[in-house]
């Protein structure tokens, strides 16, 4: 008996000193694990901010969320408040929405159009379409720009929608520029035609604004389309009757 009890006594103690040391390593992995997590999660969340930020300057967001996140991106750099407090709160969840939106926009047309909000500028055959070239002599790219279209000499020029006529220019090779701007920062740019409105006029969609200009029965229409500082590809907004 006294040896049973010795060997128990004596396993139950060193058992013991074992379980200490157990408990205190995975305390102290635990520890670790928990830090690391931490650490991860600040890098999650900072990126979300910082990605945030980028969207609400490109998206122009509302003052009122934009102070939220200024508030929050305050609290977090300054170790105020708890991320189960972001949680709660909601804020992830926004910023998930607010990037989703934000990358929604970044890959959506500039602008949103049906396929009848435009007439086409004039009639006739496209000719060259809206792409890149190489220029013939100094071997450099010329980015594209906008369309030609053949047509007849004195066919009517049209205003592709209601608009302001801008910019009238004239040109010895192209005759006259005309730049009418449209709703939502959209500009209509017209080459190689003779017109005769005036800045400041006020056009409305079809309405004959020139006439196309050539010394020869075919004239050739430059047509552009821009929104901003963009230029885009008119066919991609523009029903063309090819004739």
């Amino acid at each position: 008996m006294n040896k049973l009890r010795y060997k128990v006594e004596a396993k139950l103690r060193s058992s013991s000193g074992r379980e200490n040391t157990y408990f205190a390593g995975e305390d102290k992995k635990n520890k670790i694990r928990k830090f690391g997590k931490r650490k991860v999660l600040i890098a999650q969340v900072i990126v979300c901010l910082l990605l945030l930020a980028g969207v609400m300057v490109f998206k122009n967001n509302d003052s009122a969320f934009s102070k939220t996140f200024s508030e929050t991106v305050d609290k977090v750099l300054t170790q105020q408040t708890d991320f189960n407090e972001i949680s709660k709160n909601n804020m992830i969840n926004t910023i998930s929405t607010a990037l989703k939106k934000g990358y929604d926009y970044a890959t959506a047309k500039v602008f949103s159009v049906k396929s009848d909000d435009f007439v086409p500028p004039v009639s006739g055959t496209i000719t060259s379409k809206f792409e890149n070239r190489t220029h013939p002599v100094f071997n450099t790219t010329i980015e594209a720009r906008g369309i030609e279209i053949t047509t007849k000499n004195g066919n009517d020029v049209v205003s592709i929608a209601d608009g302001v006529v801008k910019i009238v220019a004239t040109s010895t090779i192209q005759k006259q520029r005309v730049v009418i701007q449209y709703d939502d920062g959209v500009l209509g740019v017209y080459d190689g035609i003779v017109s005769a409105v005036k800045a400041d006029d006020k056009v409305t969609k079809g309405q004959k604004i020139g006439t196309a200009y050539s010394a020869a029965d075919n004239a050739v229409v430059t047509f552009e389309l821009w929104k901003d500082t963009k230029a885009l590809n008119p066919e991609d907004y523009i029903k063309f009757n090819e004739k």
